[in-house]
């Protein structure tokens, strides 16, 4: 108390601290205000989580992947806006009110590592029928894309065409038809059928950097890290394939399980991780997961939209 008395008598303040103040009083106002910043640091810190991209076990080992990295390359995106905006009078709304909040993070549920478009209504598990069309097309050609699978799952190397992705526990190992936008012709031929299957979706996100489509491998025993994507303009599509029992998908704190030959279609831009625990007495416990994983254009954005976010966001070479 006498620190405080002598400290604003040196500053010229006696009028506002002054031996005529309680002494009681101005502690308690000192108490309030240490209080006060205590409770907006935690506040702060509640609405803050850890970037994916700083996690060592949920990224690939791509260094030009776009979601591990964060960012994309692109001077731009000033002239394609503009450019968007002579073309069309109306529609870009979003993409506009986008432009003017570049970098936003998202809200405190959706917080993808690259961009956020506004106002994107959605939730963590999305429904079959916004999709009806794509998912009656994947559905009933599950078996033919399973047999593809199955020629191409004998030796999961890097020279056959897979890649494996970084975990904490376990082994997740992918195999990319389309990678960020781009088709892997060396995979694809190998693939022909699906890959013909793929271009017959109608809200495949192809011609996009976000867009991929997968075989999608998660052996026994394996975590995949909580992680958000990098975007919030997809839908992410997984087909099951073979899917023992034990394994979880967790997008915001809700668990979604996959069942062979359908179609679980979820938004990335939510904190996701998959888990898998293998239980004593389980006959199945030495099967993987395989998934068909395919991004589709999010339902809540218009055709305008679409060509100009793939205009915005072009493909974009990934070092396969």
């Amino acid at each position: 108390m006498i620190f405080f008395q002598i400290f604003y008598k040196q500053q010229g303040m006696v009028g506002l601290f002054s031996d005529s103040w309680p002494t009681e009083l101005l502690t308690r106002c000192i108490g309030i205000a240490i209080l006060f910043l205590i409770y907006k640091l935690v506040n702060h810190n509640a609405h803050v989580r850890e970037s994916p991209h700083t996690n060592a076990f949920d990224g690939c080992s791509s260094v030009n992947c776009i979601r591990c990295n964060g960012r994309i390359q692109d001077d731009n995106i000033k002239v394609i806006v503009d450019e968007l905006n002579k073309e069309n009078h109306s529609g870009l709304e979003r993409v506009n009110r986008w432009y003017r909040g570049l970098g936003s993070k998202g809200d405190h549920k959706r917080q993808p590592t690259v961009m956020f478009f506004p106002d994107i209504i959605s939730n963590p598990g999305i429904k079959h029928d916004q999709f009806f069309d794509d998912v009656q097309k994947l559905q009933c050609n599950s078996d033919t894309i399973l047999a593809e699978y199955k020629k191409i799952c004998d030796s999961m190397t890097e020279s056959n065409g897979w890649k494996t992705n970084s975990t904490p526990q376990g082994r997740w190992n992918v195999f990319y038809l389309i990678n960020q936008g781009f088709e892997i012709k060396m995979n694809s031929k190998q693939c022909p059928k699906t890959m013909a299957i793929l271009q017959q979706l109608d809200n495949l996100m192809d011609d996009c950097c976000f867009g991929n489509a997968c075989f999608s491998v998660v052996y026994p025993n394996t975590t995949i890290s909580e992680h958000y994507g990098p975007c919030n303009i997809r839908a992410r599509c997984h087909l099951g394939l073979v899917i023992p029992s034990g394994f979880i998908l967790n997008v915001d704190d809700i668990q979604l399980r996959w069942r062979e030959g359908k179609c679980l279609i979820f938004d990335d831009s939510y904190l996701h991780r998959v888990v898998h625990n293998v239980e004593d007495g389980e006959s199945d416990h030495n099967l993987k997961r395989v998934v068909f994983m395919v991004d589709l254009w999010h339902n809540d954005l218009s055709e305008i939209e679409i060509n100009a976010l793939t205009k915005l966001f072009p493909a974009s070479h990934c070092d396969l």
